[in-house]
């Protein structure tokens, strides 16, 4: 037996990428319950000239990510090793002291190469980022959900009246809101215009990815 035992060897099992949060504690998933209600998304702010797509920066990724500090929620990123592999590691923390963890791989085309390693760490940063708390990731630059603002339920409330009281409405004024689209010099430009209104009607969403793709060219 002590023979057999020495020819196969015990294989050592290394501790689990993933921490997860002990089974008695829920005040994670409250948190991210409460967070997801706000319909968060992280607006695509940069172009891939390549791809002719746009994408959500990192930056963009954070800012929406610390809307979730009203629900007691935050994160860290780090670098981790693990011999010659390198990941992101992204803990998310809850006010309670609660947490949760998880390692993104880092992947280079030219490890040596600085430029090409920031940009491979950056990537790690946002997709783990936007794994851990759920966001959304769209990479067709027609989607409408190109122009919403970061962690913001879509609503319009006309001049003159708020949320608490007063007449409100879900859409802008039609002939008002078609004109300042139709005169959109630039995508800044229109999407200005859409985070000021926030419209929901769906036909003036569309006028606005109609008009996105006129100034793109396409």
């Amino acid at each position: 037996m002590q023979q057999l035992s020495k020819a196969i060897p015990i294989p050592q099992y290394k501790t689990p990428i993933a921490e997860p949060v002990s089974k008695g504690d829920n005040n994670i998933a409250m948190a991210l319950i409460a967070f997801h209600q706000t319909n968060p998304h992280a607006y695509e702010d940069k172009r891939n000239p390549h791809f002719r797509n746009t994408y959500a920066s990192l930056e963009s990724v954070i800012k929406t990510v610390r809307t979730a500090s009203q629900f007691g929620l935050t994160f860290t990123q780090e670098m981790d090793f693990e011999g010659d592999i390198s990941f992101v590691r992204t803990v998310m923390m809850h006010s309670s002291g609660s947490m949760r963890v998880s390692r993104t791989k880092i992947v280079s085309k030219d490890p040596n190469d600085p430029q090409k390693q920031g940009s491979a760490i950056s990537y790690a940063k946002r997709y783990g980022l936007q794994s851990i708390f759920g966001l959304p990731s769209d990479d067709d630059d027609g989607e409408v959900a190109t122009l919403k603002p970061e962690g913001i339920a879509p609503k319009f409330f006309p001049s003159g009246n708020s949320a608490s009281g007063g007449n409100t409405s879900s859409n802008p004024s039609e002939v008002d809101l078609n004109s300042l689209i139709a005169n959109a010099k630039s995508e800044k430009e229109l999407t200005d215009l859409y985070v000021k209104h926030k419209p929901t009607d769906e036909k003036i969403i569309q006028k606005f990815k109609t008009k996105k793709g006129e100034l793109n060219g396409r």
